[in-house]
C-alpha cells in the first residue's frame, strides 16, 4: 500500500504522537488506557492530517490491541468531523399548518408536534403546540412549510444560530426564539414509538446508533483505502 502524503507535523507534535503510540503497546494495562485517552485528546486538536496519520498507523499495526485502540480513536474523530460537516438539527417533528396572512389570505406555518429531549429545540424553549411562522425572516407557501423548514435547517451547519418567529396560544403576539443548531444525530428519534398503538423501536437506540457509527466509519475507511492504494 502506498500512503498519500499527510500534512507535516512539527518535531514536538511528531514526538508526542510517537510517544503515545509507544504507550499503546506498553506492557502495563493502565499505561495503555492512559495512552489511548491522551491520543484521543491529541486527535481532538488535529485536522484531517490527524485522521490520515491514525488510519495509516492502524493499517500498519501488527498488534491487535494497538490496532483496536487506534481504530476506536479514529472512529470517534471520523464520526465527530463528519457530523460537524453535515446538516444542522433542531430536534422537532414539524407538520404543515396554514395561518391567516399572505397574498391569498393564508400563509404556511409549521406546527411543532414533538420536541426531542436534550436537543437544541428543547434548550431554546420550544414546546409541542408551538407554531413557527418564519425561519430567519423567511416565509413559506401553504402546504410546503414543513418541507421548506426541514430543507432550510439541513442547509445550515451545526453551530449556526437561527431565529424562529413563534406563535403560542397563551401569547397575543408572536415571539422570537434563537436556536443554535447541533449536528444531526445518526439515528433520529421516532416520536410515535410506543404511542397510540404504534410499535416501539425494533432496535435499542444505543445499538442503532452504534451500528450507524460503524457504517459511517466503514464508508470513510473504504474511501481512505481507495485514495491511498
Amino acid at each position: 500500500m502506498v500512503l498519500a502524503a499527510v500534512p507535516a507535523f512539527s518535531s514536538e507534535q511528531d514526538a508526542e504522537f510517537q510517544s503515545l503510540l509507544e504507550g499503546l503497546a506498553s506492557e502495563v494495562f493502565q499505561e495503555r488506557v492512559a495512552a489511548e485517552e491522551s491520543l484521543r485528546a491529541w486527535a481532538m486538536r488535529q485536522r484531517d492530517g490527524g485522521k490520515n496519520l491514525l488510519a495509516g498507523k492502524m493499517e500498519r499495526s501488527e498488534d491487535p490491541e494497538v490496532t483496536s485502540r487506534l481504530r476506536q480513536v479514529l472512529m470517534e474523530a471520523v464520526v465527530r468531523d463528519e457530523m460537524a460537516a453535515g446538516p444542522g438539527y433542531v430536534g422537532i417533528a414539524p407538520a404543515d399548518l396554514s395561518i391567516p396572512g399572505g397574498k391569498g389570505g393564508e400563509r404556511g406555518a409549521v406546527s411543532v408536534l414533538f420536541v426531542a429531549p436534550g436537543t437544541p429545540g428543547e434548550r431554546a424553549g420550544l414546546k409541542p403546540g408551538d407554531v413557527i411562522i418564519s425561519l430567519d425572516g423567511g416565509q413559506w407557501e401553504v402546504g410546503k412549510a414543513a418541507d421548506a423548514f426541514r430543507a432550510g435547517i439541513a442547509a445550515k451547519r451545526p453551530g449556526t444560530k437561527v431565529r424562529f418567529e413563534v406563535l403560542r396560544i397563551e401569547d397575543a403576539q408572536p415571539g422570537e426564539i434563537e436556536v443554535e443548531l447541533a449536528p444531526r444525530p445518526l439515528v433520529l428519534p421516532n416520536p410515535a414509538a410506543g404511542m397510540f398503538g404504534a410499535p416501539r423501536e425494533p432496535l435499542d437506540p444505543r445499538v442503532a446508533e452504534e451500528r450507524a457509527r460503524e457504517n459511517l466509519f466503514r464508508v470513510w475507511m473504504d474511501k481512505w483505502r481507495l485514495e491511498n492504494r
